[in-house]
């Protein structure tokens, strides 16, 4: 199953019709290998598997985004480490029953 983060889902819905420009950096923690990616766009984390990762989004408005103040843009950041789970063991020892 792949692994994907929809940039939609990072922003609000409330100010989604506001979105001037959303740009999404994915960073292995490990080797330093950073891709950007534009409005729009799905973002890919399969190659991700068994690394440590960093997530930043940067969205821009064309209006403010907290009432009372100029503020136009809006920082996410998600830390986090990508694992295979399974169902069962794959390590374990098999043994048929005759």
């Amino acid at each position: 199953m792949p692994w994907t983060i929809t940039n939609a889902a990072l922003t609000e819905k409330r100010n989604r019709k506001n979105l001037v420009e959303l740009n999404t950096t994915v960073k292995n923690k490990k080797t330093g290998h950073t891709r950007t990616y534009s409005n729009n766009t799905d973002i890919s984390l399969d190659d991700m598997n068994g690394q440590d990762f960093v997530v930043i989004s940067r969205a821009r408005y064309n209006t403010t985004t907290v009432e009372g103040t100029a503020c136009t843009h809006v920082e996410n950041k998600v830390e986090g480490s990508m694992v295979t789970l399974y169902q069962t063991n794959p390590n374990e020892k098999q043994t048929s029953c005759t």
